[in-house]
């Protein structure tokens, strides 16, 4: 009994074989080694698992695509079933098979087919902050009133985010896998490093505080698209009006303290502190009298609301403000 080889068989399931190649592997499966090769066949079959079925709706799917391909290899048997020298026995085994392979080519496909990650959101409310670990140990801290959108790619290790207020990364270094944030036409790349996104609420500007790393921050829908590079200790600052992006070198600590709570400042010219209350709180200063610029604050206090903290550099400085709609005016004391 002549054995068909692997393109025969091939030629065979894709419906391109003569009569006479066709009865050689009709005749094969009536004997031992055909009959083990399809108890083989069916026993791989009964192999594949069932996730690769994650939805009752791929399900559907899927078994409509099988049924259209166990149609059309059944039309496309006929032909050789048309001779009068076959035997019914012979289209039943045909048959079979047709239908065990356009399973197995089906479900194998779709196993080997990556669908596309599904993205997990969270969202926090007014004075709530949470803690998001992901598969790889990075962690996530969600400042209140923020909104994150975060992609974990199984097949490359990959993680891309997309934020919406304020979050502090703990990223874990993977060799070859990338961690990335978008956030009001910016996106901040890294490899293994710890860093803040806070993003403006009201004019989408977005600051960058990287406590230890590297971070490649850049702007992605402007004209003047630039990429800056920021190590420890160094801010990254975008503005939306103007797609303008920039760095800075100074102390990150303020810039963190609504995760460990503390404000501290030393020997800081009263300028440098309203500008980083202004990045922190998101408020704007008035200064009318130019002499308190020549004033330096040196504090360490623990973080409360605005006013509290206004409160507390007032008292630190001596000095007098009034606070009112998000704005205050720095006066000198009466």
């Amino acid at each position: 009994m002549q054995t068909p080889d692997k393109k025969l068989l091939k030629k065979y399931f894709e419906g391109s074989a003569t009569q006479v190649e066709a009865k050689i592997v009709l005749d094969w499966f009536e004997t031992r080694e055909g009959i083990q090769y399809i108890e083989e066949s069916f026993e791989s079959y009964e192999a594949i698992p069932e996730k690769s079925f994650k939805t009752n709706e791929k399900r559907q799917a899927r078994l409509h695509n099988i049924n259209s391909r166990i149609e059309t290899g059944r039309k496309g048997f006929i032909y050789f079933f048309k001779h009068k020298t076959f035997q019914y026995k012979y289209q039943l085994v045909a048959s079979s098979i047709l239908v065990l392979f356009s399973l197995l080519y089906l479900l194998v496909f779709s196993m080997n087919s990556v669908s596309p990650p599904e993205a997990i959101t969270y969202t926090t409310g007014p004075s709530e902050n949470r803690n998001i670990v992901l598969s790889d140990g990075t962690s996530i801290w969600l400042s209140e009133s923020s909104t994150i959108k975060i992609t974990e790619d199984e097949e490359s290790g990959n993680t891309a985010t997309q934020l919406e207020g304020q979050a502090f990364f703990d990223v874990m270094k993977h060799q070859g896998r990338q961690f990335t944030v978008q956030s009001s036409g910016t996106e901040i790349s890294v490899l293994g490093t710890s860093f803040n996104v806070n993003t403006h609420s009201r004019t989408k500007e977005v600051i960058v505080a990287v406590s230890n790393g590297i971070v490649s921050f850049r702007n992605t829908e402007y004209k003047n698209r630039r990429e800056i590079i920021l190590t420890e200790n160094m801010i990254g600052l975008f503005d939306s009006e103007t797609g303008e992006i920039k760095s800075e070198s100074t102390k990150v600590h303020n810039y963190l303290s609504w995760i460990h709570k503390s404000i501290s400042f030393s020997n800081t010219p009263f300028e440098s502190v309203l500008k980083q209350l202004e990045r922190i709180f998101e408020i704007t200063n008035k200064i009318e009298d130019r002499e308190l610029l020549d004033l330096k604050l040196t504090a360490n206090f623990q973080r409360g609301s605005v006013d509290q903290v206004l409160s507390m550099i007032s008292e630190g400085l001596e000095i007098d403000y009034d606070y009112q709609d998000g704005r205050v005016h720095w006066t000198v004391k009466n």
